[in-house]
């Protein structure tokens, strides 16, 4: 890499601040408040992370992160183009790299070398993936391609998840100087002020990206809380006070006390009343964003005593967090995603204790890791030096990835981890072929010749049962035709939100279109099978949570109106009921350290808790509604108050809720049975099959 400067000419004073990770450079310009901040946004961000009750919206101490690298980092280039009317986009990246690299390439050359013990080898693949992208700065591109939600609960979480911060900011590093050149370059050319120029520029991509996310935020929830695009504005907000000489404005010693209290007051109203289930950033993200600029602007240096709330943040226990927060942040969440792979659990006190034991680990990375390298003389004094050692740590750490990606294709490919990974696969296999009737596309499998048709429609409850529910029906001589979608339940749930916390209107024309197609194909029967674990998520129609007993009477309610229009189209309503669903991948859970079928196998208490108030509402309808025909795994599954993960030596379950193929096409005799009954006797008491 070269070392690329450009000449911006001299003008006028241009706003304040400073960048205390670049001591060579910015050491006079030190403000402990800022430093003091950084601990108060990632004490949230484990804490969150640790699900510590109370810190629901802990999440937000990533967007305080991005206010104050954008309000740094703006006020370093600045103080550049003022003090040699230059930026050198050479040293400006390698100091950056110099503060960000050495750290992550030791996390992750760590999280790799631990995942090959914690880790099951069906996740080493996986896991390579990610590292290699985490290494690079791109995990912010490669968890929404996989399609990834930072606030699934799950304990199969990637301890790499956290590193998408990093693609953000490694972004927003190499793109934003290079524009600061071309605005102040444009500026001399027209004659005119670089301060104004910046000022609006930054202003129109504050707009431009606040925009943006909102559009994500409703239409592509993931790509709208990891891109770059969509947090742009958080950056060229904090951009903005940078560049406005704040101090010749915010003068009145009265004034910046109210903000100080109030930018506080915002950030800890953000972290105590939103949660996972917040649409996020969009409008939410303003929070935290107009709290930390109300914090920054109160506590930029002037003739007056600083506000109380600066002077706190410059507590000796403030400093000592926030100068290893960057440190803590990248620690603490491999080791909180090892402990619970390695546990089994989500318990909030072990998951704060391996936090609190990767902060020891932070410090000792701190000082004998990134200081060390990060203030290296001979690092210092060339870029091209700089440049060409974190090329060779990253290559190192890519080295690695290969070969535990390799490892892990290699391991999944023998006896038993095969059957592991058949099971997992097995989600997406249909043997049906596409139709449409109407323009409204369906799954047709089954005996195609048969003159009556069964139909299954649902979400992908429904969709786990498409292959063996079609051998069913070919044996027993019906066609059977197929509707399911992803997270879209059969029953006309009203108000259902997505697991991002949003509402998807498209679910509701599938739904529709779903309805109508029975009115058209008229089958004998319809088979609903939809997961019950929507709790939490069906709010009422101005969008606010509904208690326990008013969601479970909302799931009721709509079920039986579904049972109603399918039997006013003349059709049989039966149901496969939910079957017992995970906190943590059987699968996966089996095949790592001293995994086994019994160990993970859970209680069947633990294995219905999530669904037990939905589906104890959606049978008691059932039996009001006099539906026999119901097909049950949970007596299938359960024994003797455990539900079971392996039935003799094939996998019950391809992920945490469903279930694989290979267990699904075991019941084919009794699936067959079922629609035989449902056919002859619809109007029997028969029990469940």
């Amino acid at each position: 890499m070269v070392s690329m400067r450009q000449r911006l000419g001299s003008q006028g004073q241009m706003g304040a601040g400073n960048d205390p990770d670049q001591r060579e450079q910015a050491k006079p310009h030190f403000r402990a408040d800022i430093n003091g901040l950084r601990a108060v946004a990632i004490i949230p961000v484990v804490a969150f992370h640790a699900a510590v009750p109370g810190f629901g919206g802990g999440f937000i101490g990533v967007d305080i992160f991005f206010v104050i690298s954008g309000y740094l980092i703006t006020g370093n280039l600045l103080r550049q183009i003022n003090s040699s009317g230059r930026i050198s986009l050479g040293k400006f990246w390698a100091a950056r790299l110099r503060r960000l690299a050495p750290a992550l390439t030791l996390m992750i050359a760590v999280t790799l070398l631990v995942g090959l013990l914690v880790l099951s080898p069906l996740e080493w693949a996986t896991l390579s993936q990610q590292a290699a992208a985490a290494a690079t700065y791109l995990s912010n591109v490669l968890f929404p391609l996989q399609s990834t939600d930072y606030f699934a609960g799950s304990l199969s979480q990637s301890p790499l998840l956290h590193t998408w911060t990093l693609g953000v900011e490694e972004q927003f590093y190499l793109v934003w100087p290079a524009l600061m050149i071309v605005i102040c370059w444009f500026a001399s050319l027209r004659n005119a002020s670089r301060r104004t120029s910046l000022i609006v520029a930054f202003s129109v991509i504050f707009a431009l990206s606040f925009l943006v996310s909102l559009w994500l935020t409703e239409f592509r929830p993931t790509w709208a809380f990891y891109s770059l695009p969509s947090r742009a504005w958080e950056f060229a907000g904090a951009g903005l006070l940078a560049t406005i000489p704040i101090d010749r404005y915010l003068k009145a010693r009265w004034a910046r006390e109210l903000i100080a209290w109030l930018g506080l007051a915002i950030v800890f109203a953000g972290i105590a009343f939103m949660d996972a289930h917040t649409p996020f950033p969009g409008t939410a993200a303003l929070v935290p964003v107009a709290g930390a600029l109300m914090l920054l602007a109160a506590g930029t240096p002037s003739t007056n005593r600083l506000p109380l709330v600066s002077r706190a943040l410059e507590f000796a226990p403030f400093q000592w967090i926030g100068s290893r927060s960057y440190s803590w942040y990248l620690w603490h969440w491999p080791a909180i995603v090892f402990a619970m792979a390695a546990f089994r659990t989500q318990s909030w006190m072990l998951l704060t204790t391996a936090a609190l034991v990767s902060l020891g680990v932070a410090a000792l990375s701190r000082r004998y890791v990134e200081d060390r390298i990060r203030y290296d003389k001979r690092l210092i004094s060339s870029s091209t030096l700089t440049f060409a050692t974190m090329a060779s740590a990253i290559a190192f750490t890519l080295v690695l990835c290969l070969g535990l990606g390799a490892a892990g294709h290699a391991k999944t490919s023998t006896a038993p981890l095969a059957s592991f990974q058949a099971a997992k696969s097995s989600r997406t296999v249909t043997n049906c072929r596409d139709e449409s009737m109407d323009r409204i596309r369906y799954c047709l499998s089954g005996d195609l010749a048969a003159s009556r048709t069964v139909m299954l429609v649902g979400d992908s409850h429904a969709g786990q049962w498409q292959v063996a529910l079609s051998d069913a029906a070919k044996a027993a001589g019906y066609r059977l035709i197929t509707r399911w979608q992803s997270a879209c339940p059969a029953i006309p749930i009203a108000n259902l939100l997505n697991a991002q916390g949003v509402f998807d209107s498209s679910c509701v024309s599938y739904r529709n279109d779903t309805m109508r197609l029975i009115g058209l194909a008229h089958p004998t029967i319809v088979i609903v099978s939809d997961a019950n674990s929507y709790l939490n998520r069906i709010v009422d129609i101005h969008g606010n949570p509904m208690t326990t007993a008013q969601q479970a009477t909302r799931w009721g309610a709509a079920f039986a109106s579904l049972v109603g229009d399918i039997r006013a189209d003349g059709a049989i309503a039966a149901s496969i009921e939910d079957n017992p669903q995970l906190s943590y991948d059987p699968d996966l859970c089996m095949t790592r350290l001293n995994g086994s079928a019994a160990v993970c196998s859970p209680s069947q208490y633990d294995a219905l808790r999530s669904t037990t108030i939905l589906r104890h509402a959606q049978a008691m309808v059932a039996a009001k509604l006099h539906i026999t025909q119901r097909f049950s795994t949970v007596d299938k599954i359960c024994k003797k108050g455990i539900c079971r993960v392996m039935d003799g030596p094939a996998p019950v379950y391809s992920d945490e809720g469903h279930l694989s193929a290979a267990w699904t096409h075991s019941q084919v005799p009794a699936l067959q049975a079922f629609i035989d009954a449902a056919m002859q006797n619809s109007h029997s008491s028969g029990a469940a099959y």
